[in-house]
């Protein structure tokens, strides 16, 4: 047996918190039956049983050392490795173009190739994906049981199928446990936020007569995260990293915006250009501040902040997992796994996903102040461009939550001696559930800033003048300054989520035999093959779907590329796949004791 996994399962039992449920007696059976191992399963391999003579590199990490670099839970720890650079945890959110992605959540990522590139195994059986992306959030998996992480990279992995491009990341349960243990741990941050706590629980125990065996687990954790970035004093301060490498040199500055934006509405365009909207509808200069603009950034001046976005989401798990198997013959064990998980995000943000840079303001808007009218009455302007950073509507706020359900049964056996069989099922399903909330309906926003006074003199929605019933109940909405805009007229525009859900399934069916098939001078020629079919199917539900084009009519001054939200779903989809494949591996021992 191999020396790691000797201190990986003594670590795991040095690890409780509450050493006092698990008697020493029962320590020293598991120790004695420790010793007794001969084979480990290496995740690199469907041939080799011996960690130290794997052909492959696998990097194999305890849950101990990973506890130690991340106490959160096992996917953080996973994410300090260098070969998990790019992985996205709730600890960053990442946006592609307007579409909210599933960031939230813990999708580990190898050699920074891709997430959907990883194949992630719990226990050697697949995982279900949970995100339409068809990855897995890998804070939905059993964690008091986890007894080491395999990391398999390069072109070993595909022995476990096709989609395994860039590497396996396998977690291997300690399925000899015996005895009952559990932990309890909280944390705070030295700022006193990101308050956290984990409670788990995990059991097992030789039943019927030790022919049978049964594991279970079950976990919670809390973390509150770190609401905004302005929670923390460094962010007063609008350090950026600023310059492009080549005729701008890189080099930190301090007091950056966004150049053209601020939060009433700075003017770029027309007579009126490079004044800025104060709270009440005045305008005065625009300070364009010390530096010339890079990349829309401006040093200094009246810029509006680059982003106020949540620091730490807000991230809560739940878990729970159980085990049985039994020894039918000497030669034919059956075994049934089933996990549940669930994971719970919440970020807030705001900033430049709040920014409007090329809005229409029309000669005749009904918030122009009356000098300011007169200004673009005589110059014949028809209208002028604003960027504007709005505040007024609150914090966008994105709520995640994800379940997933995954079962594993089959048959292990011994056949001729020294081969090994196995017939397994693994499925499972999940579903990915998101709300964005505080999210500006595009087609109510541009009717109710384009505000005009009716015959009655009455300040209304231009769109019920010209199309009357189109919107109804449109509610004019003032951006000219910060803060002016009426409670009813947010709550028309804000006041709708977008949301989408995914549902993935996944039926997986395999059969492998592997062993010795015959001897040379150098040693034995082990072989292994199988064959393997499964099925996922994907759906989808949105109800913004990007592909469905924004109703524009009766609208005008809308920019090009708009979807129905300021932060746009993700689309409708349905589909699935059916995957057959056969495989074979052989191992040939070449030389022998030689230097």
């Amino acid at each position: 047996m191999s020396s790691w996994n000797v201190l990986g399962r003594r670590a795991l039992l040095a690890s409780c918190a509450l050493s006092g449920l698990l008697a020493a007696s029962q320590a020293m059976a598991q120790e004695a039956a420790a010793s007794q191992v001969e084979e480990v399963v290496v995740t690199g391999s469907l041939v080799v049983r011996n960690g130290n003579q794997a052909p492959t590199p696998v990097t194999v990490v305890d849950t101990q050392a990973m506890q130690r670099s991340a106490p959160s839970n096992i996917p953080d720890g996973l994410n300090q490795l260098p070969q998990f650079s790019g992985s996205r945890s709730e600890s960053q959110f990442s946006q592609g173009g307007t579409a909210i992605s599933p960031s939230s959540g813990n999708f580990l990522n190898l050699r920074n190739l891709g997430i959907n590139r990883s194949l992630i195994l719990l226990d050697g059986a697949r995982v279900a994906p949970t995100s339409f992306e068809g990855t897995v959030d890998t804070n939905v998996l059993p964690q008091a049981l986890i007894q080491r992480v395999d990391v398999v990279t390069a072109g070993a992995s595909a022995t476990y199928g096709s989609d395994a491009v860039t590497g396996v990341v396998n977690f291997v349960l300690d399925k000899t446990f015996t005895g009952l243990k559990g932990s309890v741990q909280a944390g705070v941050s030295e700022r006193g936020d990101d308050n956290n706590y984990r409670v788990s629980v995990a059991g097992g125990a030789r039943v019927l007569d030790g022919r049978g065996h049964v594991l279970f687990s079950l976990e919670h954790y809390q973390s509150d995260g770190i609401k905004l970035k302005a929670d923390r004093p460094l962010y007063n301060l609008r350090a950026i990293s600023y310059g492009n490498g080549t005729t701008v040199p890189y080099r930190t500055v301090l007091g950056a915006g966004m150049a053209d934006t601020s939060p009433g509405g700075v003017i770029i365009s027309g007579p009126l250009s490079g004044q800025k909207f104060e709270t009440d509808g005045r305008l005065t200069p625009f300070d364009r501040g010390t530096l010339p603009a890079f990349n829309g950034i401006q040093i200094g001046g009246d810029g509006s902040s680059v982003s106020n976005s949540t620091l730490i989401g807000y991230l809560r798990t739940d878990q729970a997992f159980a085990r049985g198997s039994y020894e039918i013959t000497d030669n034919i064990t059956g075994f049934v796994e089933a996990a549940f998980g669930e994971s719970r995000n919440r970020y807030a943000h705001n900033g430049a996903d709040n920014r409007f840079g090329n809005l229409t303001i029309f000669s005749g808007n009904a918030f122009l102040r009356p000098e300011q009218q007169a200004i673009l009455t005589s110059t014949n302007t028809a209208s002028f461009r604003m960027g504007r950073q709005g505040t007024e509507q609150g914090r966008k706020v994105v709520d995640t939550i994800n379940d997933s359900v995954n079962l594993f049964a089959g048959l292990d056996g011994k056949v001729f001696g020294k081969w090994n069989w196995r017939v397994s099922y693994a499925g499972g399903g999940s579903i990915l559930r998101v709300k964005h909330s505080r999210n500006p309906n595009n087609a109510r926003y541009f009717a109710a800033i384009d505000a005009v006074k009716d015959s009655s003199g009455n300040i209304v929605c231009r769109v019920t003048v010209t199309n009357p019933g189109l919107y109804p109940g449109c509610m004019p909405l003032n951006i000219l300054g910060a803060n002016r805009a009426s409670a009813a007229a947010i709550e028309y525009v804000y006041g709708q989520n977008s949301q989408y859900d995914a549902r993935n399934d996944q039926h997986d069916i395999a059969a492998t035999i592997s062993g010795t098939a015959f001897e040379l001078p150098a040693g034995e020629v082990n072989v292994a093959a199988g064959v393997e079919w499964r099925t996922g199917s994907l759906e989808m539900r949105s109800n913004a779907d990007p592909a469905i084009p924004l109703d524009l009519t009766g609208l005008r001054g809308v920019p090009s590329g708009q979807g129905k939200y300021g932060n746009t779903n993700q689309g409708v989809a349905k589909g699935s796949q059916d995957v057959t494949e056969a495989f074979g591996e052989i191992l040939v021992p070449i030389l022998k004791d030689v230097a």
